[in-house]
Parts: structure tokens; sequence; C-alpha cells
């Protein structure tokens, strides 16, 4: 799924259907198209060892530097009203967690729909554009394994950045605000088209 959907959102973006992306991410509509398409490609690869009891995938290492190249040109009130809300989502998910008692973030279903809609949930209520909302939820993530490796390494060997199931619940995520987006951009639109035809038919 992680190499499915950056794809399908390049082909969607490529053919014109999610148009809003650029100005939401703040992104070239070129740039995007690459970045996506890199992700989606490197993610077929396996992992590269960054020490001896360290592995991290790829694509999320891409993610990771998109994620910082979106948070530099925050400024500084904006900044740190992000980072308290990715720090409050990520003990969030720690918490809930270590209710479900799983060793990995990811490995329970139910504890990946539950990040989901939390995710969600936090993303939609805190930020307006998606360029926020995607900081937010990858940032909520990264404190959340960040954690959880910090407190399980000695039971994980070798670690290996995301754990099972992140980036498939990241992306899932990130599609459905994208969704979402895209229905309340359009709202405005509809309700002028209904405004106009009414109007039309009242004539």
């Amino acid at each position: 799924m992680s190499t499915f959907i950056p794809l399908v959102i390049m082909i969607l973006l490529s053919t014109g259907w999610l148009t809003f992306l650029p100005a939401q991410l703040e992104i070239t509509k070129q740039y995007m198209i690459i970045y996506l398409a890199i992700i989606g490609c490197i993610s077929l690869l396996p992992p590269i060892s960054i020490t001896s009891s360290v592995d991290i995938q790829l694509d999320y290492l891409f993610l990771f530097f998109l994620f910082i190249y979106l948070l530099k040109d925050t400024s500084v009130p904006q900044l740190a009203t992000l980072l308290s809300l990715i720090f409050m989502l990520g003990s969030i998910l720690f918490l809930f967690h270590e209710i479900f008692g799983n060793a990995l973030i990811g490995r329970s279903s139910v504890f990946q729909w539950v990040t989901i809609l939390l995710s969600l949930g936090e993303a939609i209520v805190s930020a307006i554009k998606l360029k926020e909302q995607f900081c937010l939820v990858f940032g909520g993530l990264l404190v959340t394994q960040g954690v959880l490796y910090y407190l399980y390494h000695e039971r994980i060997s070798p670690l290996v950045f995301p754990g099972i199931g992140v980036l498939d619940t990241f992306w899932i995520t990130t599609v459905i605000l994208i969704v979402l987006k895209g229905v309340q951009l359009r709202i405005p639109i509809i309700q002028k088209n209904w405004r106009v035809a009414y109007w039309i038919k009242k004539r």
C-alpha cells in the first residue's frame, strides 16, 4: 500500500484531478510528481542500515526529508503550536498503544484504525492546510515510534524505521485528508452552482 498510494496520487495529480494539492502543500506540481514517483519506487527497495542495530526504509527517509522541508518555512509561533500538537498526538497514540499492549506500533489492526481516527480528528480540528495536517500526522507517528523504540529497543533487534504498518497507517490517513480537503474546497462551488441553477429555474 505504501507503494500503491503515492503512485496513485501522482497519477491523479499529473492528470489534473488534484489541482489543489500544490497550493495546499506549497510545493510546485512538477516537484510533487517527481517526489511521489521517487517515494513510490524506492518503497520497493529493502531498508538500509544506519547502524548495526538500526535500519530505515528509504521511502520513510524521503518522507522525513519532506516533513523537515515543510516545517522550515513555518513561522516561529506557528511552528511552536504545530510541534506542541505533534507531541500531544504522539503522547496520546503512545498511551493507546500501551493500552492495547503491542510491542510495536501497527501490529494490531484495531490499534491501526484507532491511530487513523485519532490522527484524523486532531488534524482536522487543529490544522487548516494539508501542509500542516501532513506534518501533524507524520510527526505524531514519528514521536510515537521514537518513544516505543526507546522503551522496547532491548526486545527489538534490529530496529526498523518505521514499524510494521506505520506507512500504511500514514498513507491511509493522508488519502482521507486529501479527499476531505477536496470535498471542503468543492462545497462553495457546488453551492454557487445550485444557487445559479435555482435562479435560472425561477426565472
